[in-house]
Protein backbone atom coordinates (compact mmCIF):
# COMPACT_ATOMS: atom_id res chain seq x y z
CA UNK A 1 0.00 0.00 0.00
CA UNK A 2 1.33 3.34 -0.86
CA UNK A 3 -0.38 6.58 0.89
CA UNK A 4 1.51 10.00 0.09
CA UNK A 5 0.34 13.43 1.56
CA UNK A 6 1.06 15.55 -1.76
CA UNK A 7 -0.75 18.54 -2.28
CA UNK A 8 -2.50 19.90 -5.92
CA UNK A 9 -6.25 20.88 -4.81
CA UNK A 10 -6.21 23.50 -7.47
CA UNK A 11 -8.52 21.67 -9.95
CA UNK A 12 -10.71 20.71 -6.74
CA UNK A 13 -13.93 22.81 -5.35
CA UNK A 14 -12.86 22.23 -1.52
CA UNK A 15 -10.49 25.45 -0.43
CA UNK A 16 -9.00 25.37 2.91
CA UNK A 17 -6.71 27.98 4.46
CA UNK A 18 -3.21 28.53 3.75
CA UNK A 19 -1.75 25.78 5.92
CA UNK A 20 -3.42 23.30 4.39
CA UNK A 21 -2.64 24.20 0.72
CA UNK A 22 -0.82 22.20 -2.20
CA UNK A 23 3.14 21.14 -2.28
CA UNK A 24 5.74 19.21 -3.88
CA UNK A 25 5.84 18.18 -7.47
CA UNK A 26 7.94 14.68 -8.61
CA UNK A 27 7.16 11.81 -9.69
CA UNK A 28 5.67 8.84 -7.13
CA UNK A 29 4.36 9.61 -3.72
CA UNK A 30 5.94 13.52 -2.54
CA UNK A 31 4.33 15.15 0.63
CA UNK A 32 3.39 18.28 1.05
CA UNK A 33 5.98 20.64 2.47
CA UNK A 34 9.38 21.80 0.82
CA UNK A 35 11.90 21.52 4.29
CA UNK A 36 15.15 23.19 4.98
CA UNK A 37 17.21 21.37 6.76
CA UNK A 38 20.04 23.20 8.89
CA UNK A 39 22.40 20.22 9.45
CA UNK A 40 23.24 19.29 6.04
CA UNK A 41 22.83 15.47 5.75
CA UNK A 42 25.34 13.28 3.73
CA UNK A 43 22.78 10.76 2.59
CA UNK A 44 20.35 10.85 0.50
CA UNK A 45 17.18 10.23 2.80
CA UNK A 46 16.55 10.52 6.54
CA UNK A 47 13.73 9.02 8.31
CA UNK A 48 11.36 11.67 10.50
CA UNK A 49 11.34 11.48 13.68
CA UNK A 50 8.40 13.41 14.85
CA UNK A 51 5.96 15.64 13.14
CA UNK A 52 3.66 18.19 14.76
CA UNK A 53 -0.06 19.00 13.45
CA UNK A 54 -2.85 21.30 13.51
CA UNK A 55 -6.48 20.16 13.01
CA UNK A 56 -9.54 22.22 11.49
CA UNK A 57 -12.93 21.26 11.44
CA UNK A 58 -15.47 21.92 8.92
CA UNK A 59 -19.20 20.57 8.62
CA UNK A 60 -19.88 16.75 9.39
CA UNK A 61 -21.09 14.80 6.65
CA UNK A 62 -23.20 11.77 6.67
CA UNK A 63 -24.26 8.82 4.06
CA UNK A 64 -26.34 6.40 4.19
CA UNK A 65 -27.24 2.51 2.07
CA UNK A 66 -23.49 2.47 1.18
CA UNK A 67 -23.02 -0.99 -0.83
CA UNK A 68 -19.77 -2.92 0.95
CA UNK A 69 -17.10 -4.86 -1.01
CA UNK A 70 -14.60 -7.68 -0.40
CA UNK A 71 -14.93 -8.16 3.57
CA UNK A 72 -18.48 -5.93 3.91
CA UNK A 73 -19.85 -7.55 0.25
CA UNK A 74 -23.58 -8.05 0.82
CA UNK A 75 -23.94 -5.38 3.35
CA UNK A 76 -25.19 -1.76 2.95
CA UNK A 77 -23.35 0.78 5.27
CA UNK A 78 -24.10 4.40 7.11
CA UNK A 79 -20.74 6.59 6.51
CA UNK A 80 -20.28 9.28 8.56
CA UNK A 81 -17.23 11.63 7.90
CA UNK A 82 -16.25 14.09 11.24
CA UNK A 83 -15.17 16.98 9.05
CA UNK A 84 -11.63 17.45 10.40
CA UNK A 85 -8.92 18.10 8.55
CA UNK A 86 -5.12 17.06 10.51
CA UNK A 87 -2.32 18.95 8.75
CA UNK A 88 1.21 18.62 9.20
CA UNK A 89 3.06 21.96 10.03
CA UNK A 90 6.30 20.96 11.19
CA UNK A 91 8.61 17.85 11.76
CA UNK A 92 12.50 16.96 12.89
CA UNK A 93 14.83 14.30 11.23
CA UNK A 94 17.50 12.18 11.99
CA UNK A 95 19.38 14.94 10.68
CA UNK A 96 18.77 18.30 12.64
CA UNK A 97 16.20 20.97 12.84
CA UNK A 98 13.74 22.01 9.75
CA UNK A 99 11.63 24.73 8.25
CA UNK A 100 9.34 24.17 5.59
CA UNK A 101 6.59 25.78 3.37
CA UNK A 102 3.72 24.60 1.23
CA UNK A 103 4.19 25.34 -2.37
CA UNK A 104 0.95 24.96 -5.09
CA UNK A 105 1.48 21.94 -7.37
CA UNK A 106 -1.05 19.73 -9.74
CA UNK A 107 -0.93 16.12 -9.74
CA UNK A 108 -1.54 14.30 -12.67
CA UNK A 109 -2.69 10.69 -12.69
CA UNK A 110 -0.80 8.28 -15.04
CA UNK A 111 -3.29 5.04 -15.99
CA UNK A 112 -2.72 1.86 -18.08
CA UNK A 113 -5.17 1.52 -19.75
CA UNK A 114 -6.29 5.36 -19.39
CA UNK A 115 -9.95 4.30 -18.87
CA UNK A 116 -9.26 2.28 -15.64
CA UNK A 117 -10.89 4.06 -13.10
CA UNK A 118 -10.12 2.35 -9.90
CA UNK A 119 -10.43 4.34 -7.33
CA UNK A 120 -8.74 3.35 -3.97
CA UNK A 121 -8.83 5.32 -0.79
CA UNK A 122 -8.30 4.72 3.29
CA UNK A 123 -9.82 6.71 6.21
CA UNK A 124 -8.95 6.66 9.74
CA UNK A 125 -12.04 5.58 12.06
CA UNK A 126 -13.83 3.41 13.61
CA UNK A 127 -16.56 0.73 12.87
CA UNK A 128 -20.30 0.03 14.70
CA UNK A 129 -21.15 -3.51 13.80
CA UNK A 130 -24.20 -3.13 15.47
CA UNK A 131 -25.19 -0.92 13.34
CA UNK A 132 -23.55 -1.11 10.05
CA UNK A 133 -22.11 2.12 10.93
CA UNK A 134 -18.22 3.57 9.46
CA UNK A 135 -17.19 6.64 11.91
CA UNK A 136 -14.14 8.54 10.21
CA UNK A 137 -12.58 11.38 11.53
CA UNK A 138 -11.54 13.17 7.98
CA UNK A 139 -13.90 15.73 6.10
CA UNK A 140 -15.00 13.23 3.00
CA UNK A 141 -15.78 11.20 1.22
CA UNK A 142 -12.90 12.96 -0.87
CA UNK A 143 -12.82 12.57 -4.28
CA UNK A 144 -8.87 10.94 -5.48
CA UNK A 145 -7.06 14.21 -6.36
CA UNK A 146 -8.01 15.69 -3.32
CA UNK A 147 -7.00 12.71 -1.72
CA UNK A 148 -3.52 12.34 -3.50
CA UNK A 149 -3.35 16.74 -2.70
CA UNK A 150 -4.55 17.42 0.52
CA UNK A 151 -2.62 17.40 3.56
CA UNK A 152 -4.60 15.65 5.98
CA UNK A 153 -3.18 12.39 8.04
CA UNK A 154 -7.04 11.10 8.81
CA UNK A 155 -7.15 9.97 4.77
CA UNK A 156 -5.42 9.34 1.85
CA UNK A 157 -4.67 7.56 -1.37
CA UNK A 158 -4.05 3.53 -0.80
CA UNK A 159 -2.21 0.89 -2.92
CA UNK A 160 -1.17 3.51 -5.48
CA UNK A 161 0.73 0.89 -7.67
CA UNK A 162 -0.53 -1.97 -6.60
CA UNK A 163 -1.59 -3.54 -9.73
CA UNK A 164 -2.34 -7.03 -9.15
CA UNK A 165 -2.59 -9.06 -5.38
CA UNK A 166 -3.80 -6.88 -3.26
CA UNK A 167 -4.75 -8.84 -0.29
CA UNK A 168 -4.27 -8.29 3.83
CA UNK A 169 -2.86 -11.16 5.51
CA UNK A 170 -2.96 -13.12 2.36
CA UNK A 171 -6.61 -12.67 2.15
CA UNK A 172 -7.52 -11.50 -1.19
CA UNK A 173 -10.00 -8.37 -1.89
CA UNK A 174 -10.55 -5.61 -4.30
CA UNK A 175 -7.20 -3.44 -3.51
CA UNK A 176 -5.72 -3.01 -6.94
CA UNK A 177 -5.61 -0.29 -9.57
CA UNK A 178 -4.10 1.00 -12.85
CA UNK A 179 -1.70 3.97 -11.86
CA UNK A 180 1.63 3.40 -13.20
CA UNK A 181 2.91 6.73 -11.87
CA UNK A 182 1.85 9.90 -10.50
CA UNK A 183 3.32 13.26 -11.56
CA UNK A 184 3.07 16.24 -9.12
CA UNK A 185 4.21 19.58 -11.33
CA UNK A 186 4.89 22.74 -9.16
CA UNK A 187 3.14 25.72 -9.90
CA UNK A 188 6.47 27.88 -9.97
CA UNK A 189 9.89 25.96 -10.13
CA UNK A 190 12.35 25.11 -7.73
CA UNK A 191 16.20 25.12 -8.09
CA UNK A 192 17.72 22.65 -6.61
CA UNK A 193 19.75 23.10 -3.84
CA UNK A 194 21.13 20.55 -0.98
CA UNK A 195 19.14 22.81 2.08
CA UNK A 196 15.63 21.87 0.14
CA UNK A 197 14.24 18.36 1.01
CA UNK A 198 10.45 16.91 0.14
CA UNK A 199 8.91 14.90 2.20
CA UNK A 200 7.12 10.84 1.57
CA UNK A 201 4.72 9.29 3.84
CA UNK A 202 2.88 6.27 3.65
CA UNK A 203 0.58 4.58 6.36
CA UNK A 204 1.86 1.52 7.51
CA UNK A 205 3.91 -0.89 9.72
CA UNK A 206 7.41 0.75 10.22
CA UNK A 207 8.90 -2.58 8.99
CA UNK A 208 6.42 -3.05 5.91
CA UNK A 209 6.76 0.46 3.63
CA UNK A 210 6.43 -0.92 0.06
CA UNK A 211 9.36 0.13 -2.57
CA UNK A 212 9.02 2.47 -5.07
CA UNK A 213 11.05 5.07 -8.10
CA UNK A 214 11.26 8.94 -8.08
CA UNK A 215 12.63 11.13 -9.97
CA UNK A 216 12.49 15.59 -10.27
CA UNK A 217 10.52 16.74 -13.28
CA UNK A 218 13.35 18.94 -14.67
CA UNK A 219 10.69 20.65 -17.74
CA UNK A 220 6.92 20.32 -18.87
CA UNK A 221 5.35 21.31 -22.36
CA UNK A 222 2.66 23.78 -22.38
CA UNK A 223 0.11 21.35 -21.04
CA UNK A 224 1.58 20.78 -17.71
CA UNK A 225 2.94 17.63 -18.95
CA UNK A 226 6.50 16.54 -17.96
CA UNK A 227 9.04 16.43 -21.05
CA UNK A 228 12.26 15.59 -19.07
CA UNK A 229 13.39 14.28 -15.83
CA UNK A 230 16.10 14.05 -13.41
CA UNK A 231 17.60 10.56 -12.67
CA UNK A 232 15.04 7.88 -11.33
CA UNK A 233 15.95 6.50 -7.47
CA UNK A 234 15.08 3.50 -6.44
CA UNK A 235 13.62 3.03 -2.69
CA UNK A 236 13.70 0.07 -1.69
CA UNK A 237 11.04 -1.67 0.81
CA UNK A 238 11.39 -1.81 4.02
CA UNK A 239 13.98 0.39 3.91
CA UNK A 240 12.08 3.58 5.17
CA UNK A 241 10.01 5.41 7.41
CA UNK A 242 11.09 3.27 10.23
CA UNK A 243 10.68 5.38 13.40
CA UNK A 244 6.53 5.28 13.93
CA UNK A 245 5.29 8.65 14.16
CA UNK A 246 2.31 7.37 15.85
CA UNK A 247 2.08 4.62 18.34
CA UNK A 248 -0.23 3.54 18.90
CA UNK A 249 -0.78 2.83 15.34
CA UNK A 250 -4.68 3.89 14.33
CA UNK A 251 -7.47 2.14 13.05
CA UNK A 252 -7.63 2.12 9.14
CA UNK A 253 -10.49 1.51 6.89
CA UNK A 254 -9.84 0.84 3.07
CA UNK A 255 -12.66 2.14 0.17
CA UNK A 256 -12.88 1.50 -3.02
CA UNK A 257 -15.39 2.07 -5.70
CA UNK A 258 -16.19 -1.01 -6.53
CA UNK A 259 -19.71 -1.45 -6.12
CA UNK A 260 -22.69 -0.85 -8.85
CA UNK A 261 -23.71 2.79 -9.65
CA UNK A 262 -20.71 4.13 -8.45
CA UNK A 263 -19.99 7.71 -9.15
CA UNK A 264 -16.69 7.53 -9.23
CA UNK A 265 -15.31 8.26 -5.17
CA UNK A 266 -13.92 5.91 -3.72
CA UNK A 267 -16.78 5.39 -0.99
CA UNK A 268 -17.78 1.33 -0.61
CA UNK A 269 -15.99 0.16 2.62
CA UNK A 270 -13.80 -3.10 1.66
CA UNK A 271 -11.66 -4.05 4.51
CA UNK A 272 -9.73 -2.77 7.53
CA UNK A 273 -6.32 -2.64 8.58
CA UNK A 274 0.32 3.69 10.15
CA UNK A 275 1.79 6.77 8.44
CA UNK A 276 5.81 7.05 8.11
CA UNK A 277 7.68 9.26 6.33
CA UNK A 278 11.15 9.73 4.40
CA UNK A 279 12.98 12.53 3.75
CA UNK A 280 15.41 13.33 1.03
CA UNK A 281 16.99 16.27 -0.54
CA UNK A 282 15.70 17.80 -3.50
CA UNK A 283 19.33 18.12 -5.41
CA UNK A 284 19.60 14.44 -5.26
CA UNK A 285 16.93 13.68 -7.48
CA UNK A 286 17.74 16.61 -9.34
CA UNK A 287 21.34 15.60 -10.58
Amino acid sequence: MQHSLISAIGCNPIRFRPNIQPSFCLISMIAPFLCFNSAQAQIIGQDITSITTDTASFPNISITNIAGDSEFAGNTFTLNFGGQIQSITGLTTTGGSTTFRSIPAFVQIRRNPSTDDRKLAYYQGSFDSSSNTFNFLSLGPLPEKTLFSINNILAGPDNVFTNTGANLGGTPYNGNASIERLDFVLVKPVKASNKIRFTVFERGLPTGHDGFGIAAITSVDKHGNPTSYGPIYVIAASTWGKTPLQDPIPQYYFLNNAAKNNSGIPINPATNYSTQPSFRRYSDSHR
